[in-house]
């Protein structure tokens, strides 16, 4: 396995501004809390986002080799409100950080490799044209407040 990590340069998410503003955002508040994969040659398979906030950060890779049957588990000290952002960043950079390149996707994985990419639950979307409505939905969304089930704490997202 190579110990030198490469971006996709096929990358089939090409990521938004937003995005990559709350990834940055919750690595800062919350630390690491999602891997990256690559191939055995050092390629990023998932997280290019992440390799290239990491590598802005001056963050170091920690290397495991998995056998088939394994999966790796990333322990941390989070407790409390942290905790609870950490869970919520994990879901929510995800969603605003994604952005399909589909012209690669169509070349790639429909054209090359014939995969059914229906079957795999990607769906091609004209992200250009939802823009305005997602910005306007995200803009009409109201303020949410939690309490941290451990500690009581409040906070507002």
């Amino acid at each position: 396995m190579s110990k030198i990590i490469k971006l996709d340069p096929k990358n089939f998410n090409i990521h938004t501004d937003k995005g990559m503003d709350l990834l940055e955002k919750s690595i800062d508040e919350v630390g690491v809390i999602e891997s990256i994969t690559v191939d055995k040659d050092g390629t990023v398979v998932t997280g290019n986002a992440r390799k290239e906030v990491f590598d802005k950060k001056g963050f170091k890779p920690k290397f495991i080799e998995l056998e088939d049957n394994e999966y790796p588990v990333i322990q941390t000290d989070l407790s409390g409100e942290k905790r609870v952002k950490a869970a919520l960043y994990a879901n929510t950079v995800a969603k605003h950080n994604l952005n399909f390149d589909n012209d690669l996707i169509q070349e790639i994985a429909v054209e090359q490799y014939n995969i059914d990419i229906e079957e795999i639950g990607v769906e091609i979307i004209n992200y250009d044209q939802n823009i305005e409505s997602n910005e306007n939905r995200d803009s009409n969304q109201k303020q949410r407040d939690f309490i941290c089930p451990e500690c009581g704490h409040e906070f507002s997202i």
